[in-house]
């Protein structure tokens, strides 16, 4: 009786361990949350027009325009992304890497954002 019970203490112990110990977070040292984050795309302004996540999370862009915008990643970014130019609907980006991510609305350039992804 006692070295059945042994043994599925040990199956029991093998399974908790397998279960938390076999997941990877690709080596960051933290693991993704996997949040989603909104930004509302208005007439003339992204609300809020700085949004800051963890790496592994995405951004949601849902528009409520009048206007047509887009968001495009700035030229100097080392990120590209682009969604579709329209006044309804959404865009979802999912980030990865640490860093702050400009983008901006290509008709109308003087709307701009920035992402910032910490580590």
């Amino acid at each position: 009786m006692l070295h059945r019970t042994t043994k599925l203490a040990a199956l029991a112990m093998s399974a908790v361990l397998l279960a938390t110990g076999c997941s990877s977070d690709g080596g960051s040292g933290s693991a993704a949350s996997g949040e989603t984050v909104r930004v509302h795309v208005k007439d003339m302004k992204f609300d809020p027009a700085v949004v800051t996540i963890q790496a592994g999370d995405s951004v949601e862009w849902i528009w409520e325009a009048t206007l047509p915008h887009d968001v495009v990643s700035d030229d100097d970014s080392t990120f590209e992304f682009a969604s579709d130019l329209q006044i309804e609907g959404s865009f979802t980006q999912t980030f990865d890497t640490p860093g702050e991510y400009g983008y901006h609305c290509t008709p109308h350039p003087t709307m701009t954002g920035t992402v910032i992804v910490e580590g």
